[in-house]
């Protein structure tokens, strides 16, 4: 017979005091796992397992109130009722009141969530009586530590903007700064709203988690200066001292100790935020409360992280891939072109208008030119389009003939006005390695059609000779390089760049050479690496902060590496790199202002899939757009559903960005922009298209068409689980070597 909850909950009450250590606090109690919460009036929140303290809500009512002349004071107090609901939640009241009189009424109700060691708030706050001249008010839920007390003592993790340390991240980061009492970080700027700490001495992780977020603001609210407003329905989420170190949500957000509100320069101020003090204002809002222990820091990132994804709704939304591919496609046509005697991609195209803004071509990176001619010849071999094929051939062409230095290092940027000629840009390894794949994988598909492009393959052999001269005994390589081949920036960020050029060259000539240097830069990346989810240096315009690039890069060639030897050490690195770059990925919807007149974005169903460049950052682009089809074989590799999550929403949610269909009044079908910001001013962006942004469109919608005869992951997901994973094995076998076609042209 099932007992009524409200008598379990009595009988849990007798359990837990008759459990606890002496000196245990007594009152309401909630259990999740492990974990208890202890709440009484007149006392803190703690939360304990067994004797020991693991975490506290010291001041469990918390507001900072503004008045008049601009002046702040935080008011702080305990819960004056504490009783049970229904034997499950647990109903605390109470109420704070100013000098001049002005009161606030909190109720909240405790939860036990579905996770061990989970538990949510819900909260519900009521301006009362109004006294004096109070304008404002924001509130605070603080979780802290038991004794950490500086930023030496704790691992923290807040999504693109914090890593465990302040390792790699710009002074613009909002972290430089040891001595702060604060850094609280708009939650518009984080691609979910978390903040983690965890304790180096112990393992204790505390999360804390904005769940079911609004984020609702005005252009107004643009500023640095402070601002109240009830419109304003973000939070801010990071870490607070006073006398130990807590995660704390503030609502409405401010961001301090420092900000990039206003101008968009790190300023020294907090970007102070406050709700009216005005009868019938009330603020609704739920938190997620996660104690646990993790053995390393790449650990507890990765389940916060999921914690906070699971606490979410992402909307994934449809996109017919077929028009995608086939916009795509004939934009490539559309503006590939000779240009003073040279073929090629224009370098900047502006956006709405489609007009051409700047003509260079870059090989790889954000230039993209051999990529994309490959591109061009897939489609043109697939379609029996021979004037694609023709294009695509005389790109490439053009950079196997002429980028090589005389010992095989390539120049990788030329500029055709006003005469043609190589810049003066020394080789950048990740911009070298990008445009030789793409030379790489244009000959692949040369070579499966019968028509070999010898001068191609001895292009990339010679490339390859010289990354076999230049590898550092470490088995790393250097950020950036001189032409006649001597170090400039001899950084080791660039070690996991030329893997997967690397692995695909051994594949093609079979020469274990280049699998054994991949081998050894891989191997150097991983002790590099660490448990503290060390991934920066990726793009070649930062300095060797922490992005998101250096984290798909390392995904992507420790996946090549596990395709080429079946190693689980390289599947595992995979994961890893796998779970830090995700964590980069809006996976909830920043409401755009639309009222703007400034905004590029194109009012998309959800900004879910774009995510923050780098550390120091506010914008957002499309670049995991590449990622699907990694995420997807992860999924498959590891029976982890959750890569396969992450996959639908690069998939779908990234390709709303191109004008496939014209409803976005682009210039010419298949543009889409570069970046926007998602933080404040959100939606405001470069207004430009460059050939990166398709590259990054067709590259996973090709790999699923090889592999799985369609480009659509839902229909692949109706195929048996035996079948895919035959399929990806077939895949790994040719190490990406596919014989199958893409679909005709519409």
């Amino acid at each position: 017979m099932r007992m009524p909850r409200r008598f379990a909950s009595i009988v849990l009450y007798a359990a837990v005091l008759c459990g606890l250590a002496d000196g245990a606090a007594a009152g309401a109690v909630l259990k999740s796992g492990p974990v208890w919460l202890i709440a009484d009036v007149g006392r803190a929140i703690e939360f304990r397992s067994g004797a020991d303290p693991w975490a506290k809500v010291s001041i469990p009512l918390s507001a900072d109130v503004v008045d008049g002349a601009g002046r702040i004071s935080r008011l702080v107090g305990l819960y004056s009722g504490v009783r049970t609901s229904d034997g499950s939640d647990l109903i605390c009241e109470g109420e704070l009141t100013d000098a001049d009189g002005s009161t606030l009424d909190f109720v909240d109700i405790y939860g036990a969530g579905a996770q061990a060691g989970t538990f949510q708030i819900r909260r519900r706050v009521t301006v009362g009586k109004i006294g004096g001249a109070d304008k404002g008010f924001r509130t605070q839920i603080a979780v802290s530590s038991m004794g950490s007390s500086a930023n030496s003592d704790v691992d923290v993790f807040v999504p693109g903007n914090w890593y465990c340390d302040a390792a790699h991240v710009p002074i613009s980061g909002l972290i430089g700064d040891p001595k702060q009492r604060n850094y609280l970080f708009r939650e518009d700027r984080l691609p979910l709203p978390l903040a983690m700490l965890r304790e180096r001495s112990s393992g204790l992780c505390i999360e804390l988690i904005h769940a079911k977020p609004d984020g609702a603001t005005f252009v107004q609210e643009y500023t640095s200066d402070p601002v109240i407003d009830e419109r304003m329905q973000f939070a801010s989420l990071g870490l607070s001292r006073d006398q130990t170190l807590a995660v704390e949500l503030d609502y409405p957000g401010v961001e301090a100790d420092q900000t990039r509100m206003g101008d968009g320069r790190r300023t020294d101020h907090p970007a102070q935020r406050f709700h009216p003090i005005r009868s019938g204002i009330v603020q609704d809002y739920q938190a997620l409360i996660r104690i646990s222990r993790q053995n390393q820091f790449s650990d507890a990132m990765r389940q916060s992280w999921r914690d906070a994804f699971d606490a979410m709704s992402v909307e994934v939304v449809p996109v017919p891939m077929d028009r995608v591919y086939q916009a795509s496609i004939d934009l490539l046509d559309h503006y590939g072109n000779v240009y003073n005697g040279t073929p090629g991609f224009p370098f900047n195209v502006l956006l709405p208008s489609g007009k051409i803004r700047h003509v260079s071509m870059q090989m790889g990176f954000v230039g993209e030119q051999i990529p994309c001619a490959c591109h061009l010849i897939t489609a043109g071999l697939s379609q029996a389009r021979p004037a694609l094929v023709q294009k695509g051939e005389a790109i490439v062409d053009f950079w196997a003939r002429n980028c090589l230095t005389p010992e095989g290092l390539p120049r990788t940027w030329f500029d055709v006005e006003p005469q043609p000629h190589w810049r003066n840009y020394k080789t950048y390894t990740r911009i070298a390695t990008d445009g030789m794949e793409g030379m790489l994988q244009a000959w692949r598909r040369e070579q499966l059609a019968h028509r070999p492009q010898p001068r191609w393959l001895d292009c990339c052999q010679a490339f390859g000779q010289w990354l076999l001269n230049h590898q550092n005994p470490d088995g790393s390589f250097c950020r950036q390089y001189d032409f006649d081949g001597s170090i400039l920036i001899p950084s080791k960020s660039a070690s996991l760049h030329p893997v997967r050029f690397l692995v695909d060259l051994s594949n093609a000539t079979d020469d274990g050479r280049y699998l054994d240097a991949a081998r050894r830069a891989g191997g150097f990346a991983v002790s590099d690496i660490g448990p503290n989810a060390n991934y920066y240096g990726g793009t070649a315009d930062n300095a060797d902060v922490k992005d998101k690039e250096a984290g798909w890069i390392a995904m992507d060639s420790f996946l090549s590496l596990y395709d080429a030897t079946a190693d689980r050490r390289w599947l595992d690195a995979a994961r890893g790199a796998a779970d830090y770059t995700e964590t980069w990925t809006y996976c909830w919807n920043v409401p755009i202002p639309r009222d703007d007149p400034r905004v590029s974005l194109p009012p998309m169903k959800t900004t879910a899939g774009m995510g923050l460049i780098a550390t120091g950052h506010s914008s957002a682009d499309g670049f995991l757009a590449f990622a699907p089809f990694a995420y997807y074989r992860l999924a498959i590799l590891t029976d982890d559903a959750h890569y396969a999550q992450m996959a639908r929403i690069l998939l779908y949610d990234t390709r709303q960005l191109v004008d496939y269909d014209g409803a976005w009044h682009y210039g010419q079908p298949g543009l889409l922009t570069e970046a926007t910001t998602l933080a404040a001013p959100r939606g405001r962006g470069v207004s430009a298209w460059l050939p990166w942004c398709t590259a990054a469109i067709l590259d996973p919608m090709v790999q699923f068409q090889d592999v799985f005869d369609s480009m659509d992951l839902d229909k692949i997901g109706n195929l048996p689980l035996d079948v895919r994973r035959s399929k990806l094995a077939a895949y790994a076998l040719h190490h990406g070597f596919p014989s199958i076609g893409l679909p005709a042209s519409r």
